[in-house]
């Protein structure tokens, strides 16, 4: 309510001038922007105890992909750099392996080399569907469907992400099938007591769904001020609420 008065009282010409800086300002160099979000995201995947700051830095990366409108060639590279970065966050315990002489590796140099040919693969597994998912994101425009078009698309893209990973390890003595989840983002909620209480709705995925809730409900927010739309500011502001509301219930 605040901030709809607020939004009422402010001149409509200096409403557009800020409008227009900002999009000035973003379109100079949107993959910067794009980059912090994920190195953002990636501080709270490889420490836990600052694991809200992964859901700061995805829903500004949402954010960006709707305010922006990147072409579908941008939104596939934006998809790559974020996913690149945050899988390479998440699958950066390879290196603690070291060393690893009881593979058979002699000591040495090559060892780095074994590894980070190991870890560079699997991020770049792990990021690859984010490509079509940030494209997803972009076609959704940020309107009040895109929260649920992210709520559901997000398991998916975790799914999607465990199974090219086991494409691309593939071997005679391994399974083709989404096993690989230590880099979903949703096990970031695991940190967070109350929400983690979603698992009991459906596990894993369940709590990746309500990650993509929670990112989507914050970057509809931030773009609901930006258009100053009421009905999105509340329709955000709704998920927000209800969905930090259910663990309550679940415990009633």
């Amino acid at each position: 309510m605040l901030v709809s008065i607020y939004l009422d009282r402010r001149p409509y010409s200096m409403i557009v001038y800020k409008q227009e800086r900002l999009t000035l300002f973003l379109s100079h160099a949107p993959a910067r922007f794009i980059l912090l979000s994920a190195l953002v995201s990636a501080v709270g995947i490889l420490f836990p105890s600052f694991w809200f700051l992964t859901i700061i830095g995805t829903s500004v990366y949402l954010f960006l992909l709707w305010r922006t409108q990147p072409t579908v060639q941008r939104a596939l590279f934006f998809g790559l750099l974020f996913g690149s970065i945050t899988s390479g966050a998440g699958v950066w315990w390879f290196w603690h392996t070291l060393p690893v002489t009881w593979i058979g590796i002699p000591d040495g140099p090559i060892q780095y080399l074994v590894i980070f040919v190991a870890w560079i693969s699997a991020t770049f597994a792990l990021a690859l569907p984010h490509t079509l998912f940030a494209a997803l994101a972009v076609a959704t425009r940020g309107r009040a469907l895109s929260l649920l078009t992210i709520t559901l698309a997000w398991p998916l893209l975790e799914w999607a992400r465990m199974f090219v990973f086991s494409a691309w390890v593939l071997a005679p003595e391994s399974l083709l099938e989404s096993y690989f989840s230590i880099a979903g983002f949703g096990n970031v909620l695991a940190e967070a007591p109350l929400l983690l209480q979603f698992a009991s709705l459906g596990g894993v995925y369940a709590l990746h769904a309500v990650f993509g809730a929670l990112c989507a409900s914050i970057a509809l927010f931030l773009f609901s001020l930006e258009l100053f739309s009421r009905r999105l500011l509340y329709i955000s502001i709704g998920t927000l609420a209800t969905t930090l509301a259910i663990p309550f219930w679940l415990n009633y």
